[in-house]
């Protein structure tokens, strides 16, 4: 009976758990320079988040490693190969805003996955 109960426990901790990693999941738009695109894609099968980042107005992106997620913050890590520096990265979410810190810096982000991307021009 222990081990039946200890594997419902397990179990239910799992589907908690990658259910607070997918909604992180879609195309989020910086609130202060709608230029600024995150995608964030959730692979089902292993509970994996990748994240890709865009300037509309211009060529640049950079691609962020997922390292873990825990308690609703997830830390991803990049790496700028041309200065032989990585990065590490936190996100959090709370009331459909998603705020990044980078280097002591934040940056929030809208849920635009069921609306068009809006540009400046």
């Amino acid at each position: 009976m222990k081990k039946l109960i200890l594997s419902l426990f397990l179990f239910c901790s799992t589907l908690v758990y990658s259910q607070d990693r997918k909604e992180f999941a879609g195309v989020w738009q910086d609130v202060n320079n709608e230029n600024t695109v995150l995608i964030i894609h959730h692979n089902k099968t292993i509970g994996y988040l990748k994240f890709w980042n865009f300037k509309l107005d211009k060529e640049w992106s950079i691609n962020e490693d997922f390292l873990y997620e825990e308690d609703g913050l997830v830390k991803t890590m990049h790496e700028d190969v041309l200065n032989d520096v990585k990065f590490q990265n936190q996100y959090t979410l709370n009331n459909n805003v998603l705020t990044k810190e980078a280097n002591g810096m934040f940056q929030k982000f809208k849920s635009i996955s069921n609306n068009q991307v809006k540009l400046n021009h």
